[in-house]
């Protein structure tokens, strides 16, 4: 009577695994590498600057640059803004 209790149990425990419904696939995060800040002072300005992580051949995300008066902390919101870029084999690329 014992192994019959057993062996009811088993098949009865199987069919409960076996029908128990499936779980959805966990969602994978996608690697995210991070950006990078940047400050820079003079005696007159402070630039403060994030960038996405810069690849060959692709196209950047957006940059976010701040340029701060340090007179009084105000931005400076006009004027041209030049950023030069300085390749290992020396030749420098610009953009504004």
């Amino acid at each position: 009577m014992r192994r019959l209790h057993i062996c009811s149990f088993s098949l009865v425990s199987l069919i409960l695994v076996g029908c128990a419904p499936t779980l959805p696939p966990m969602a994978v995060e996608a690697h995210v590498h991070p950006g990078t800040a940047v400050t820079l002072w003079t005696d007159q300005s402070e630039l403060f600057f994030e960038y996405p992580p810069m690849v060959a051949g692709q196209p950047s995300e957006p940059w976010a640059i701040h340029v701060t008066r340090l007179s009084d902390f105000s931005p400076i919101t006009e004027g041209p803004l030049t950023l030069a870029f300085q390749a290992e084999d020396g030749r420098v690329y610009t953009t504004r």
